[in-house]
């Protein structure tokens, strides 16, 4: 009988050992990014095509899930650097933005969806997209996806 005790105290005491280290484990995972969706949506494009235009606006939405809470959503967009090699075309100008969003802020999970708006004259080219989220403990995940702004629709 004694054999048996020490059994299942020892047993015990090893699962909660483990089950301790696993929560741990869990605090410090970073948050997930999942069905990221990028494109114009209009004009019959499709809302996931890479692509937007000058004076109009991009869709972008995704699932965001952070073990820790979301802190923020950060949405930076800026030119590949040797995209044009010094030829811009005329009355366009070279266009970067960096959003930050604190809607989401204090939740496990969002769907976040916005629209962010090119500029007119934002200079048609290929583009770098990142989508990075911030947990309350400062975990962070960043999906990036390449983005091309083309002349615009008529």
């Amino acid at each position: 009988m004694k054999n048996l005790l020490k059994f299942l105290f020892v047993f015990l005491a090893l699962s909660l050992a483990i089950t301790s280290c696993d929560d741990d484990d869990d605090d410090n995972r970073n948050p997930e990014i999942t069905n990221l969706e990028l494109g114009s949506g209009h004009d019959g494009d499709s809302r996931n095509n890479a692509t937007a235009y000058p004076g109009r606006d991009i869709h972008v939405a995704a699932d965001v899930f952070a073990k820790n809470k979301i802190e923020k959503v950060v949405i930076t967009i800026h030119e590949e650097e040797h995209h044009h090699a010094g030829t811009k075309a005329e009355g366009t100008e070279e266009w970067e933005t960096t959003v930050e969003y604190k809607d989401y802020e204090g939740q496990l999970n969002a769907k976040f969806h916005k629209h962010i708006d090119i500029p007119k004259n934002a200079e048609p080219g290929d583009y770098h997209f990142h989508f990075k989220v911030v947990d309350k403990q400062g975990l962070t995940t960043e999906v990036n996806r390449e983005l091309k702004v083309l002349a615009k629709k008529k």
